[in-house]
């Protein structure tokens, strides 16, 4: 697959960053011819928005119906590219990201051990580009701590805390409505920059996206079948009625499950369930384990005790 795609108002640094994402494309057969904006059609746009005549081309770009990726360095400013990215991106997201743009998997889901598309699940090419799809199985944002955008809604999501952080209440009420819709955009968060944007209410990340996907569980597609187990008991203090919750973290942190198994297991309902599975995949939670893990036995136990109860018949059995 080959793509043109071409450049406009860039600093030298980012013209680097630029150029090696694009020769990163090629892990993922897609040829891209990377040149300067000359007016002409192309499959993808990579602008600096904070330059004039670069919001200039964006806006001819976008008038032609062309993918365009905005290196930005204030996420509160206007911006209506597909994708709004840190003006000092790294070339890891910046590839990735330009991936998504064309319509291609990410970059760094092309090692062995990647998660199963959500696609191979049975969702449409659209559910695929949910916030909460991307934040659980994209390897270039699980475990990150991002800005997102919708519209007039700003929210930090932060792994590294368990917390979100927004605004005002109705901003981030109106976020956890809205998690589910299409339109987010998404960027690592840079240095300093929560101390720069007036951020003032922050509640749980666990709470907020469970609350937010069970309330959405219609918009969601079915979680991918693959082998799972909790890395971490959730924080359910903020959602202590949402008992579907607290079963399905029961059953996911006793031992590696199958994630088709886990309504069954929990007594609930099969997309309760998978919104659950999409939640603690999206905080970086959940662990995804090699295929079969599931069915595996439990090692024995090792260590001084262990072979003495061996030894005197009193050892566990399963």
């Amino acid at each position: 697959m080959r793509s043109d795609i071409r450049s406009v108002a860039l600093d030298s640094g980012q013209k680097a960053r630029v150029a090696a994402a694009a020769r990163a494309l090629s892990a993922h057969a897609i040829h891209a011819r990377l040149s300067d904006w000359d007016g002409t059609r192309c499959d993808l746009l990579v602008a600096n928005a904070d330059d004039g005549y670069g919001r200039h081309v964006i806006e001819i770009a976008l008038r032609r119906g062309l993918a365009v990726v905005a290196l930005h360095a204030d996420l509160g400013a206007e911006c209506r590219a597909q994708t709004c990215v840190d003006a000092d991106v790294s070339e890891r997201v910046l590839a990735s990201e330009m991936l998504r743009v064309l319509g291609a998997d990410s970059p760094v889901t092309a090692t062995a051990n990647r998660v199963a598309p959500v696609a191979a699940a049975g969702a449409t090419p659209g559910d695929v580009d949910l916030l909460p799809c991307r934040l659980a199985l994209d390897r270039a944002w699980i475990g990150q701590d991002v800005a997102c955008r919708l519209e007039h809604r700003r929210v930090y999501l932060l792994p590294s805390r368990g917390r979100v952080l927004t605004g005002t209440l109705s901003e981030q009420l109106s976020a956890r409505d809205h998690l589910c819709e299409p339109g987010w955009s998404m960027r690592p968060l840079a240095a300093g920059e929560l101390d720069r944007a007036g951020v003032e209410v922050s509640t749980s990340l666990d709470g907020f996206l469970l609350r937010g996907l069970l309330r959405s569980v219609d918009k969601l597609p079915p979680f991918p079948r693959r082998s799972c187990v909790l890395a971490d008991w959730p924080d359910l203090g903020t959602v202590a009625d949402l008992t579907v919750a607290l079963k399905v973290a029961g059953v996911l942190s006793r031992r590696t499950v199958d994630s088709a198994e886990v309504a069954a297991l929990a007594e609930v309902d099969e997309r309760q369930a998978s919104a659950c599975l999409w939640a603690f995949a999206a905080s970086g939670l959940l662990r995804f384990e090699r295929t079969g893990a599931a069915s595996n036995p439990p090692a024995p136990p090792t260590g001084l005790l262990a072979k003495l109860a061996r030894h005197f018949g009193l050892a566990r059995t399963a």
